[in-house]
């Protein structure tokens, strides 16, 4: 008797064993469980209390540094901010200048503004989106991404022969993670870049502790003050050059050019952004005639070069508008042999507006819904 009632006390002490055990087990389990929730919940709330503090700053004080997107080219970051400010503003832009620093300084939208009311009596907003350095790979990317997001009636694409310098990569604009976002891949970097203040604040100081972040800093101020708030650099200087030294240079920028017919299929992949209802419009930028002896093949280059768009050109609704031996602009026009100054952008920008006011396609374009 003695000994079974031995058994059913070992027994009785097992299972208070088994019953402890599996209860100190579920209570590190539901302990394990909420460890991550609490420290999502944490980072989550300090991502949210800096992003308010951030918007804060901004709002309600001087704080004048523009946000990044995290492009190299600190231009396009400012012309991106510029245009998001306007329509913002007014709701909408109907013109959008794209192209290089041929364009960045070459275009007036300002004076063509007031050009295209005194031919229509229409009221319309004007933007330059030209970013020096870019190639009409990345002009392609751009565009896309300004007929999905703005929604311009018009989006005049300035070229010229080194937009299409097979010599020469893209830069690689596309593959920044907010142009992806904005082309409809979805990442939480991109998603971020487009939605986040504090985010995109980080991106301009990410870099603080190397030795020429001042240096870029400084570079970005200077770039807020002279670009207007419709990203014109409204500038009448005129560069002072060493001719001999100014030649070799580009003859050896253009020594070994030739033109790249997948640069050129890229203005195709634009003219195709019509069909989503925005005018596209080509036009040369001016240089001076000059420059055209540094091609290595000279105007048999220029010639190539504007036959080949002219070619892409003719199978779309649209227009192309040459301009070297055309366009006539003042000896103190010049930043460089191919850059406007605001002397130079005031008589093309007047040209430009008068060709397409010429176009009753251009103006029934800009007009609509008016």
């Amino acid at each position: 008797m003695s000994a079974i009632l031995l058994g059913k006390c070992y027994l009785m002490t097992g299972i208070r064993r088994i019953i402890s055990i599996k209860s100190s087990t579920f209570r590190v389990i539901k302990l394990s469980i909420w460890i991550p929730i609490l420290a999502i919940l944490f980072v989550l709330v300090i991502c949210g209390s800096a992003e308010a503090t951030i918007r804060w700053v901004v709002v309600n004080t001087n704080y004048h540094e523009s946000p990044s997107k995290g492009f190299d080219r600190y231009i396009l970051e400012l012309k991106l901010n510029r245009l998001d400010n306007l329509v913002e503003d007014l709701g909408h832009v109907d013109v959008i200048f794209l192209g290089s620093s041929m364009v960045h300084r070459g275009l007036d939208p300002k004076l063509f503004q007031r050009e295209i009311y005194t031919a229509t009596n229409h009221t319309i907003t004007a933007f330059n989106l030209g970013i020096p350095g870019i190639k009409s790979k990345d002009a392609a990317s751009i565009a896309r991404v300004l007929v999905q997001k703005y929604k311009p009636k018009l989006i005049i694409y300035g070229i010229s022969v080194r937009d299409f310098d097979g010599q020469y990569e893209a830069t690689g604009i596309s593959d920044n993670p907010w142009m992806r976002y904005e082309l409809g891949y979805f990442n939480l970097d991109g998603w971020l870049r487009d939605k986040s203040l504090a985010y995109q604040y980080y991106l301009v100081y990410r870099n603080w502790m190397k030795v020429d972040f001042d240096a870029q800093i400084r570079q970005r101020q200077y770039y807020d003050r002279v670009i207007t708030a419709k990203g014109f650099l409204n500038k009448d200087d005129v560069l002072q050059e060493d001719p001999q030294a100014w030649k070799e240079s580009a003859i050896k920028s253009y020594e070994n050019y030739f033109l790249d017919l997948s640069y050129v299929n890229a203005v195709e992949a634009i003219l195709q952004l019509q069909e989503q209802g925005t005018k596209i419009v080509i036009v040369e930028m001016p240089v001076q005639n000059v420059f055209v002896q540094y091609y290595p093949h000279q105007w048999k280059d220029q010639e190539q070069f504007i036959q080949a768009i002219q070619t892409v050109v003719s199978s779309f609704d649209t227009q192309f508008l040459p301009t070297t031996g055309i366009v006539t602009l003042p000896e103190n026009g010049w930043y460089t042999k191919n850059h406007l100054n605001s002397i130079g952008a005031n008589v093309f920008t007047h040209w430009l507006a008068y060709q397409l006011v010429t176009s009753t396609t251009i103006v029934q374009a800009l007009i609509a819904g008016k």
